[in-house]
């Protein structure tokens, strides 16, 4: 099975007017989602109005384990006598019930 997350964010072309491009922001992203099991699935980018900052769009996916099934519990195995059909203690060489012989 898979899991999906999407991330929308607004970048600008300069952050904080520091010279540092949006493609920066985009990577931090990327690592972040990385370090938690995720893949980019698929990204888009478009401009904005303003055409000063651009909408980007992530999808990441990451696989999600299947439940394992329960391990099948046998029932316990229990002896019966043959003759009067009481439970018999495990080991038991003669029925309590009716005295019969086992074995």
């Amino acid at each position: 099975m898979k899991e999906y997350a999407i991330e929308q964010r607004r970048f600008n072309e300069k952050v904080f007017g520091r010279g540092t491009r949006s493609i920066d922001s985009v990577e931090g992203l990327l690592n972040k989602y990385a370090r938690e099991g995720w893949r980019l699935h698929t990204m888009m980018t478009s401009p904005t109005r303003d055409e000063k900052t651009q909408l980007t769009t992530m999808v990441f996916e990451r696989d999600i384990p299947d439940p394992s099934p329960e391990p099948v519990r046998q029932a316990a195995v229990t002896a019966v006598c043959p003759k009067c059909g009481s439970v018999l203690k495990p080991g038991s060489g003669f029925c309590t019930n009716c005295g019969t012989r086992l074995g």
